[in-house]
């Protein structure tokens, strides 16, 4: 499940502003709390 979250934050968040998502950490303490953790970087070429 969380390998199909991390390909939609990327595709909709970090490549739109030329970043790619290294990490990712999901944390679910309950099914209505979830944290994500991100770790990303900005191409310079």
């Amino acid at each position: 499940m969380s390998s199909l979250v991390k390909e939609d934050l990327e595709k909709k968040l970090f490549k739109p502003l030329s970043q790619n998502l290294y990490e990712f950490i999901q944390i679910e303490l309950s099914v209505q709390d979830r944290y994500y953790l991100c770790v990303s970087g900005q191409s310079i070429f």
